[in-house]
Parts: structure tokens; C-alpha cells; sequence
């Protein structure tokens, strides 16, 4: 496993999902979802109202979001790890193992 807080080139990010992993693209977030784990990497920057890195212990995931990956965090919240990237400009930051957790906002 990736350790948290090094840098790897994202196809070992990618590959941390596990052999022959499917990859989805949504904006500024890469979704990789293997036998091994779902890997989410999300594109470094400010993005309040977008899928960013909000705080140090805060990854928001927002819609649109590519539709396969609903159904891949639903299966991954009890048989797999969760494992967070950030993408840079060097490669992606790995954050580790992350808590899936939900929140909605009424209009």
C-alpha cells in the first residue's frame, strides 16, 4: 500500500485500485475502482462550489460526478478502502485511507 503524504506518479495511484481497474473521469476528480480498493483523486486548486480538497481532513466529492461511481462508493463503503489523492503537477499526494461520509443541502 502507498504510503499517506508521498508523492507516486498517478499510474501507481491508479494501480493502487487493484489489476485491470476501471477509471472515470468527472470534472477535476479521477475515479479507479479495483478488487482492491476505490481510489479517488481530485485535481489540486481552488474550487469551493466543486469537487476539491476543502480542509486538511475534508475531501468534497460534488455533482455532477461521473454515474458509475455512485453505485462503486455504495459497494466500497463496507468491502474495500477508500484511498484519497491529490493530483499536483509532480505527481499525486496520497492521503491515505479516507471515511466516506454524506451530506445534503436542501434548495
Amino acid at each position: 500500500m502507498i504510503e499517506g503524504w508521498s508523492v507516486v506518479p498517478e499510474r501507481a495511484a491508479v494501480d493502487a485500485a487493484g489489476p485491470h481497474a476501471e477509471v472515470a473521469h468527472g470534472d477535476g476528480v479521477t475515479f479507479a475502482y479495483g478488487a482492491d480498493a476505490l481510489v479517488v483523486i481530485v485535481d489540486a486548486g481552488d474550487r469551493p462550489h466543486g469537487t476539491a480538497v476543502d480542509n486538511a481532513n475534508t475531501l468534497m466529492l460534488r455533482e455532477p460526478l461521473p454515474s458509475e461511481t455512485t453505485q462503486w462508493m455504495n459497494s466500497t463503503s463496507k468491502s474495500k478502502p477508500l484511498l484519497g489523492f491529490v493530483r499536483m503537477t509532480d505527481g499525486c499526494l496520497a492521503l491515505g485511507k479516507l471515511c466516506q461520509a454524506t451530506s445534503t443541502t436542501a434548495a
